[in-house]
Protein backbone atom coordinates (compact mmCIF):
# COMPACT_ATOMS: atom_id res chain seq x y z
CA UNK A 1 0.00 0.00 0.00
CA UNK A 2 2.81 2.64 0.97
CA UNK A 3 4.86 1.40 -1.40
CA UNK A 4 2.30 1.89 -4.53
CA UNK A 5 1.23 4.97 -2.89
CA UNK A 6 4.75 6.65 -2.79
CA UNK A 7 5.35 4.90 -6.42
CA UNK A 8 2.12 6.49 -7.83
CA UNK A 9 2.80 10.11 -6.12
CA UNK A 10 6.77 9.91 -7.77
CA UNK A 11 4.84 8.78 -11.07
CA UNK A 12 2.86 11.17 -11.25
CA UNK A 13 5.21 13.98 -10.78
CA UNK A 14 8.20 12.95 -13.28
CA UNK A 15 5.86 11.50 -15.86
CA UNK A 16 7.12 14.26 -18.25
CA UNK A 17 10.67 13.57 -18.38
CA UNK A 18 12.24 17.08 -19.70
CA UNK A 19 10.10 17.94 -16.72
CA UNK A 20 12.30 17.42 -14.42
CA UNK A 21 15.07 18.70 -15.29
CA UNK A 22 13.69 21.86 -16.52
CA UNK A 23 11.86 22.93 -13.37
CA UNK A 24 14.90 23.14 -10.36
CA UNK A 25 11.65 22.85 -7.88
CA UNK A 26 10.98 19.33 -9.70
CA UNK A 27 14.89 18.61 -9.49
CA UNK A 28 15.51 19.07 -6.26
CA UNK A 29 11.81 16.82 -5.34
CA UNK A 30 12.92 13.87 -7.00
CA UNK A 31 16.49 13.93 -5.88
CA UNK A 32 14.94 14.30 -2.11
CA UNK A 33 12.79 11.55 -2.88
CA UNK A 34 14.71 9.02 -4.15
CA UNK A 35 17.79 10.39 -1.53
CA UNK A 36 15.32 10.07 2.23
CA UNK A 37 11.81 9.98 0.68
CA UNK A 38 11.94 6.28 0.13
CA UNK A 39 14.23 5.13 2.71
CA UNK A 40 11.45 6.52 4.98
CA UNK A 41 8.84 4.27 2.71
CA UNK A 42 10.20 1.38 3.12
CA UNK A 43 11.35 1.30 6.74
CA UNK A 44 8.23 2.83 8.31
CA UNK A 45 5.92 0.83 10.30
CA UNK A 46 3.33 0.95 7.53
CA UNK A 47 5.48 -1.03 5.19
CA UNK A 48 5.00 -4.16 7.42
CA UNK A 49 3.35 -6.01 4.05
CA UNK A 50 6.51 -8.11 2.79
CA UNK A 51 8.56 -6.41 4.12
CA UNK A 52 11.57 -8.43 3.59
CA UNK A 53 10.93 -8.16 -0.02
CA UNK A 54 10.59 -4.24 -0.14
CA UNK A 55 13.82 -4.01 1.93
CA UNK A 56 15.74 -6.10 -0.14
CA UNK A 57 14.99 -4.39 -3.27
CA UNK A 58 15.99 -1.09 -1.49
CA UNK A 59 18.90 -2.47 -0.58
CA UNK A 60 20.08 -3.35 -4.17
CA UNK A 61 19.53 -0.19 -5.59
CA UNK A 62 20.93 1.64 -2.54
CA UNK A 63 24.17 2.78 -3.91
CA UNK A 64 22.37 3.59 -6.94
CA UNK A 65 20.61 6.55 -5.21
CA UNK A 66 20.91 10.21 -4.58
CA UNK A 67 22.96 10.80 -1.29
CA UNK A 68 22.59 13.33 1.34
CA UNK A 69 25.07 15.39 -0.31
CA UNK A 70 23.01 15.16 -3.80
CA UNK A 71 20.03 16.57 -1.50
CA UNK A 72 22.01 19.75 -0.03
CA UNK A 73 23.66 20.21 -2.86
CA UNK A 74 20.12 20.49 -4.56
CA UNK A 75 19.06 22.84 -2.07
CA UNK A 76 22.12 25.14 -2.21
CA UNK A 77 21.52 25.84 -6.37
CA UNK A 78 17.85 26.78 -5.03
CA UNK A 79 19.02 29.28 -2.63
CA UNK A 80 21.72 30.21 -5.89
CA UNK A 81 18.83 30.58 -8.17
CA UNK A 82 17.23 32.46 -5.37
CA UNK A 83 19.77 35.20 -4.87
CA UNK A 84 20.42 35.65 -8.88
CA UNK A 85 16.85 36.01 -9.90
CA UNK A 86 15.74 37.76 -6.78
CA UNK A 87 12.98 34.94 -6.13
CA UNK A 88 10.19 35.58 -3.54
CA UNK A 89 10.61 32.23 -1.58
CA UNK A 90 6.73 32.13 -0.80
CA UNK A 91 6.26 31.82 -4.65
CA UNK A 92 8.69 29.13 -5.28
CA UNK A 93 6.93 26.97 -2.36
CA UNK A 94 3.77 27.29 -4.54
CA UNK A 95 5.86 26.50 -8.04
CA UNK A 96 5.88 30.24 -8.89
CA UNK A 97 9.09 31.86 -10.55
CA UNK A 98 8.38 35.67 -8.93
CA UNK A 99 10.73 38.24 -8.14
CA UNK A 100 9.34 40.51 -5.87
CA UNK A 101 10.85 44.00 -5.80
CA UNK A 102 8.99 46.36 -3.02
CA UNK A 103 5.18 46.05 -3.84
CA UNK A 104 6.34 45.10 -7.80
CA UNK A 105 5.98 40.99 -8.69
CA UNK A 106 7.52 40.12 -11.72
CA UNK A 107 6.75 36.31 -13.03
CA UNK A 108 9.98 35.11 -14.14
CA UNK A 109 8.95 31.54 -15.33
CA UNK A 110 5.57 30.05 -15.75
CA UNK A 111 6.21 26.04 -15.63
CA UNK A 112 3.68 24.28 -18.04
CA UNK A 113 2.97 22.34 -14.72
CA UNK A 114 2.48 24.14 -11.14
CA UNK A 115 4.17 21.94 -8.85
CA UNK A 116 4.31 23.12 -4.91
CA UNK A 117 6.46 22.07 -2.37
CA UNK A 118 5.62 20.49 0.60
CA UNK A 119 6.80 21.71 4.46
CA UNK A 120 9.53 19.08 4.60
CA UNK A 121 10.76 20.33 1.24
CA UNK A 122 11.01 23.92 2.54
CA UNK A 123 12.59 22.56 5.66
CA UNK A 124 15.06 20.51 3.87
CA UNK A 125 16.35 23.87 1.94
CA UNK A 126 16.13 26.14 4.85
CA UNK A 127 17.96 23.28 7.56
CA UNK A 128 20.63 23.18 4.47
CA UNK A 129 21.30 26.58 4.86
CA UNK A 130 21.04 26.72 8.51
CA UNK A 131 23.79 24.12 8.54
CA UNK A 132 25.33 26.52 6.61
CA UNK A 133 25.03 29.44 9.09
CA UNK A 134 23.27 30.90 5.99
CA UNK A 135 20.45 32.31 8.29
CA UNK A 136 19.52 35.06 5.34
CA UNK A 137 18.24 31.97 3.44
CA UNK A 138 17.10 29.98 6.23
CA UNK A 139 14.82 32.36 7.71
CA UNK A 140 12.52 32.63 4.83
CA UNK A 141 12.30 29.05 3.59
CA UNK A 142 12.25 28.18 7.80
CA UNK A 143 9.20 30.36 7.59
CA UNK A 144 7.33 29.00 4.88
CA UNK A 145 8.25 25.38 6.40
CA UNK A 146 6.18 26.72 9.55
CA UNK A 147 3.61 28.43 7.61
CA UNK A 148 2.99 24.56 5.88
CA UNK A 149 3.44 22.72 8.73
CA UNK A 150 0.66 24.88 10.69
CA UNK A 151 -1.74 24.50 7.21
CA UNK A 152 -1.45 20.62 7.74
CA UNK A 153 -0.86 20.43 11.63
CA UNK A 154 -1.72 16.62 12.85
CA UNK A 155 -1.48 15.47 9.02
CA UNK A 156 2.11 13.52 9.53
CA UNK A 157 2.82 12.05 5.68
CA UNK A 158 4.90 9.00 6.04
CA UNK A 159 7.76 10.60 3.88
CA UNK A 160 7.88 13.94 6.60
CA UNK A 161 11.58 14.15 8.22
CA UNK A 162 10.09 16.91 10.24
CA UNK A 163 7.52 18.52 11.46
CA UNK A 164 6.18 21.73 12.94
CA UNK A 165 8.18 21.33 16.00
CA UNK A 166 11.86 20.99 13.99
CA UNK A 167 10.57 23.71 11.87
CA UNK A 168 9.55 26.36 14.89
CA UNK A 169 13.45 25.29 17.26
CA UNK A 170 15.30 25.98 13.81
CA UNK A 171 13.58 29.19 12.86
CA UNK A 172 13.79 30.39 16.45
CA UNK A 173 17.53 29.88 16.45
CA UNK A 174 17.96 31.22 12.94
CA UNK A 175 16.25 34.41 14.11
CA UNK A 176 18.22 34.49 17.31
CA UNK A 177 21.35 34.22 15.16
CA UNK A 178 20.39 36.96 12.74
CA UNK A 179 19.73 39.20 16.34
CA UNK A 180 16.04 39.30 16.11
CA UNK A 181 15.87 38.50 19.60
CA UNK A 182 12.40 39.28 19.74
CA UNK A 183 11.04 37.11 17.19
CA UNK A 184 12.81 34.08 18.40
CA UNK A 185 11.65 34.59 21.76
CA UNK A 186 7.96 34.08 20.20
CA UNK A 187 8.78 31.40 18.23
CA UNK A 188 10.34 29.36 21.00
CA UNK A 189 6.97 30.37 23.11
CA UNK A 190 5.10 28.61 20.31
CA UNK A 191 7.48 25.74 19.80
CA UNK A 192 6.98 25.04 24.04
CA UNK A 193 3.05 24.82 23.49
CA UNK A 194 3.35 22.05 20.84
CA UNK A 195 6.18 20.09 22.67
CA UNK A 196 4.34 20.02 25.89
Amino acid sequence: MVKAQFYDKVLSLHEDSATPVSNPLLAFTLIKRLQSDWRNVVHSLEASENIRALKDGYEKVEQDLPAFEDVEGAARALMRLQDVYMLNVKGLARGVFQRVVGSAVTDLYSPRRLFSLTADDCFQVGKVAYDMGDYYHAIPWLEEAVSLFRGSYGEWKTEDEASLEDALDHLAFAYFQAGNVSCALSLSREFLLYSM
